[in-house]
């Protein structure tokens, strides 16, 4: 199954890089982020920093052209209640906060003004910590943990939005790295997905792709998933 899921990795890479939308390719295995990047995610409180740790010790599998980057995670696991191996899946899309291009031109002017004494050191880090800031896009990650299952409180798969931890959108499959990144580009890249998948009569080539690699993605059965849960919204 590891290398099944390795192998979908790398279909995404190709895929991105196919269609020019690859910045950069990292890690093409399940990935085990740096210990700087773990202890800023258990507790920054500033979507920024945690961004700027991912980008900075590359602690990803892929950068888009907008230098936001995807995390993949597949971790072997042991039930605490049955003594049976799972496996836990962790997969998250890291928008870009910033607004890259002007960021990028104004900060060598700013850095330009400061050694040149023009400004105060404090007036440089302000600006390297609020300006051209963005938050249109939000986190968005994917769990899958079958030992934590929890009918009421903790759906077996769920999506998390934003930067908050503890809102839990309950989602009906195991998806695959391929499924969600297409999910993700079809929601937020929507110029560049009609653009370029729309091939006439009301018909779109990355649709197709998209539901293709989502039927790869198994619903979860009963006991992972509960009749008291189909009885409310979910991502099916």
């Amino acid at each position: 199954m590891n290398r099944e899921f390795n192998k979908n990795i790398t279909q995404c890479i190709r895929f991105l890089d196919k269609y020019n939308l690859l910045f950069q390719a990292g890690c093409i295995t399940s990935l085990s982020a740096s210990s700087e990047f773990k202890r800023n995610a258990r507790k920054s409180t500033s979507y920024k920093r945690l961004y700027d740790t991912g980008a900075k010790y590359q602690d990803f599998n892929f950068m888009l052209v907008d230098k936001s980057f995807f995390q993949f995670s597949r971790t072997k696991v042991t039930s605490k209640r049955t003594g049976e191996e799972n496996f836990d899946l962790r997969f998250v899309y890291y928008p870009n906060p910033y607004k890259f291009v002007e960021y990028q031109e104004n900060k060598i002017a700013v850095e330009h003004m400061y050694e040149n004494n023009e400004i105060t050191l404090e007036e440089y880090q302000q600006f390297l910590s609020e300006e051209f800031f963005t938050s249109d896009i939000p986190l968005i990650r994917y769990d899958l943990s079958k030992d934590q299952y929890c009918e009421n409180y903790h759906p077996t798969a769920h999506f998390h939005i934003g930067f908050h931890a503890e809102n839990r959108w309950p989602v009906k499959r195991e998806l695959t790295p391929m499924a969600f990144m297409l999910k993700i580009l079809m929601h937020y890249y929507i110029k560049w997905w009609k653009d370029l998948g729309d091939c006439g009569k009301d018909e779109n080539l990355l649709t197709k792709i998209y539901t293709e690699e989502l039927k790869k993605c198994l619903l979860l059965d009963n006991e992972y998933f509960s009749n008291l849960e189909e009885k409310r919204l979910y991502f099916s």
